[in-house]
């Protein structure tokens, strides 16, 4: 059996503390609407929008629930603080009613009057929160490069594929425009998601820290069921810090992938424009088919050249195709990852194999190997306090434990 033993200066500091604590919570998890807030989206890349704000949605939900049970443990702790700085057991509970006050409104605040010679606990510097800076993608310039080039003949190659095989294709709509978004918004995506998951495993880290210096002043029952709390809420808020990691890795894969595929597509559409059209001196008279000949005729006024450099687009459509397959891959496969990461109860052993291929060559493979056990372990959360925490009460607060 442990006896009771308090010190109300130790455990109004502890409230102070996760008082603290629920603020750094609400910056991490305010940081996360950035990540939403882009107008970079365009194309192929537009099918990632939905993972990426349903992954920020549902870790903001989280994050708020930790929040509230941080707030609530500052509000009780520091309650508990006043009443057990009293002798009179008897009366304890209405003494503590009176240091402290709730304000209604659209949001409920709570405050505890502050207590003489309460006890200081040590914070940590603050996590980096600053939001990163909207950047233009590596391939942005081939794709402008590509547009200009390809925008006077366009309409050209469409007519004149739709007359080799029946089936007209527009780089400029079909593969260009297509590849426009800015892919580096899945990176700073990313990188907010991370910043937000450090900051809460360093809430984490800072709550842990705090209960184990209030368990060596706090015996009873009241101090086993605060522990029981504190525990459970902070292995809530470290398993956030992997998670996050783990979708900035997908999203940093996902647009690396991207853009060098893109950037492969769109110098080979280069070359065959630029070096067998514009400088073949084709320009003009491809522009002049696309508009003045009926199909079958321009064969014979463009001769074998153009009719090869006509099959020369043909092929470089298929081969163009098989590259768009690829990114559309790409795209498929780190929207069901983030589907899966933002779910806890999906987060089995078989579900992280593709998460796990998609990362599988980064630089920093150990850690990430870390962070994938860690973030398998969903049991964090799922036994994460749902209610906001409440001191003992009556002879309750001054029971020994069993």
């Amino acid at each position: 059996m442990e006896s009771f033993a308090v010190d109300c200066a130790e455990i109004f500091g502890m409230g102070t503390l996760a008082q603290e604590l629920a603020v750094r919570a609400e910056q991490a998890r305010g940081l996360l609407p950035l990540a939403t807030h882009s107008d970079g989206y365009h194309g192929l890349m537009w099918a990632l929008k939905p993972a990426i704000d349903g992954f920020a949605a549902d870790t903001q939900t989280r994050l708020l629930a930790r929040q509230q049970g941080l707030e609530s443990l500052g509000f009780d702790l520091r309650k508990a603080g006043w009443r057990y700085n009293t002798q009179d057991r008897a009366n304890a509970d209405s003494i503590a009613d009176q240091h402290a006050r709730i304000q209604e409104g659209a949001e409920a605040r709570y405050s505890v009057d502050e207590m003489p010679g309460a006890a200081r606990f040590p914070l940590s510097e603050p996590s980096d929160l600053s939001p990163p800076e909207v950047a233009a993608a590596d391939v942005a310039s081939v794709i402008d490069e590509t547009r200009g080039v390809v925008s006077g003949v366009d309409a050209a190659i469409r007519t004149i594929t739709g007359w080799i095989r029946d089936e007209p294709w527009s780089p400029l709509l079909m593969v260009i425009e297509p590849l426009s978004g800015n892919w580096t918004e899945l990176e700073r995506a990313g990188e907010i998601f991370a910043k937000s998951g450090n900051a809460s495993e360093d809430v984490a880290k800072n709550l842990d820290r705090g209960a184990d210096r209030v368990n060596s002043t706090w015996d009873g029952k009241a101090a086993l069921e605060f522990l029981d709390y504190a525990g459970r809420l902070a292995r809530a808020l470290e398993w956030e810090g992997p998670l996050g990691r783990i979708a900035e890795r997908v999203l940093q894969a996902t647009s690396e992938q991207i853009q060098s595929v893109a950037t492969v597509i769109l110098q080979k559409i280069n070359d065959v424009v630029r070096n067998r059209i514009v400088k073949s001196g084709l320009r003009d008279v491809f522009a002049k088919v696309a508009t003045t000949l009926v199909p079958g005729g321009w064969v014979v006024t463009l001769g074998v050249q153009a009719y090869e450099i006509g099959s020369a687009l043909v092929d470089l459509h298929h081969e163009i195709q098989q590259l768009l397959d690829q990114i559309k891959k790409v795209i498929e496969d780190a929207r069901a990852v983030l589907d899966t990461l933002h779910n806890p109860a999906d987060l089995t052993p078989a579900n992280l194999v593709p998460l796990r291929e998609k990362v599988r060559d980064a630089a920093d493979g150990a850690s990430l190997a870390e962070d994938l056990v860690r973030v398998a372990g969903i049991g964090a959360v799922l036994r994460a306090p749902t209610s906001k925490y409440a001191a003992p009460q009556g002879s309750s607060a001054w029971e020994n434990a069993s």
